[in-house]
């Protein structure tokens, strides 16, 4: 999900980019590689957690929003 910052948790998102259910065997992760490129073009920043799953996914660049 892509979410404003200082918004409320549980508010409305921006936009659904993709999910992840780790309870599946195998654990499910799928995002629109695409979307995601346009939000990290224009700023935004992906949680920890995120940055290693799009790392994992062969996204480039995530090591600098990973703690």
């Amino acid at each position: 999900m892509v979410q404003e910052h200082s918004s409320a948790v549980k508010g409305k998102a921006i936009e659904a980019i993709g999910h992840y259910r780790p309870a599946l065997k195998p654990k499910e992760f799928k995002v629109d590689g695409e979307r995601v490129k346009h939000w990290l073009s224009v700023g935004a920043q992906p949680s920890d957690t995120l940055a290693c799953l799009l790392k994992r996914e062969g996204f480039t660049g995530m090591e600098k929003y990973i703690a």
